[in-house]
């Protein structure tokens, strides 16, 4: 093989892998763009010769050549495909930056009672940068009420959703009647769509009583579910505050089943998963259930 053909053969390989990362990448940021548009079809058009004939061992350097000469790719034309090449690789960046993380969890808890004692908000994941990050925000804590009829409940009213002077995320104020904490995590998902947000159930002592209530039976793991379904991911926070989809799904945090509770729990667990399922159906909407355990698969 010559030398011409070998710098060919090899030139093509680097750029069918530039090629297929950018026109995958152009295809989803860029498709809006006209000039870009165009370019990524160019791009498409080249990759399938430089593939056919790389696939045909045949001398591919030549096909680059007469890509770019000026009797089949007019000079002007060219100019006007490279600028709009690097409109498109401008475009592609930011894609690539925010999906380096692609296909992993980056999450993060946020401590409702953190706006008093550590003077820290949900604007503050916003202004730092933190929230372009995350894929998941973690909220703790819902209360689990030991009552007969097990349910869930707001830790802390004030901070959550109705102290209107907690900052907001986006500078607007917020919707009346929904303020604090919840009110700040509705501009943020409208500022990140792709947030998952979660609350967690439990994570103190006190609700540990709650929690082996709930899920001695059947009737009040139901109650349960039920209960916290419509608070958190419907949105019935309170009479007269709504704020449906506000949470994904949910983190359940007992501190801590012991080993009689094991059967309990997995039903749980189970319980929470079908009513979710259950709404999913109706609303076309996934919903997130995770849990808390011990690293230690004994136990």
């Amino acid at each position: 093989m010559n030398s011409r053909l070998q710098i060919g053969e090899r030139a093509t390989s680097v750029l069918l892998t530039l090629l297929v990362v950018l026109c995958e990448t152009a295809e989803y940021e860029c498709s809006s763009s006209p000039a870009s548009n165009a370019v990524y079809r160019s791009m498409e058009l080249l990759f399938v010769l430089l593939k056919s004939s790389y696939a045909r061992q045949v001398n591919t350097f030549l096909i680059l050549e007469a890509f770019a000469m000026p009797k089949y790719f007019p000079l002007r034309l060219l100019r006007a495909a490279f600028t709009s090449l690097l409109v498109l690789i401008v475009c592609t960046s930011q894609s690539l930056a925010q999906a380096h993380h692609h296909g992993k969890i980056f999450g993060g808890y946020f401590e409702e009672w953190g706006v008093r004692y550590a003077n820290y908000n949900i604007a503050d994941l916003q202004k730092n940068g933190v929230a372009d990050e995350l894929t998941h925000l973690i909220y703790a804590f819902g209360n689990v009420t030991p009552t007969a009829s097990p349910a869930c409940a707001v830790a802390d009213p004030l901070a959550a959703y109705q102290d209107a002077s907690l900052p907001s995320v986006t500078g607007k104020p917020y919707t009346a009647p929904l303020f604090g904490n919840f009110g700040a995590i509705q501009q943020l998902k409208a500022l990140h769509p792709n947030l998952t947000v979660l609350i967690s159930l439990g994570g103190q002592a006190g609700n540990v009583a709650g929690f082996t209530t709930a899920a001695g039976t059947e009737a009040r793991r139901a109650a349960l579910a039920a209960s916290c379904i419509d608070m958190f991911v419907k949105g019935n926070i309170a009479p007269g505050v709504t704020a449906p989809g506000l949470f994904d799904g949910f983190n359940i945090d007992w501190e801590f089943p012991t080993a009689a509770d094991k059967q309990n729990f997995t039903a749980l667990l189970k319980e929470f998963r079908a009513q979710l399922n259950a709404l999913t159906k109706t609303t076309g909407k996934k919903y997130t259930l995770t849990f808390d355990s011990p690293a230690d698969p004994k136990k």
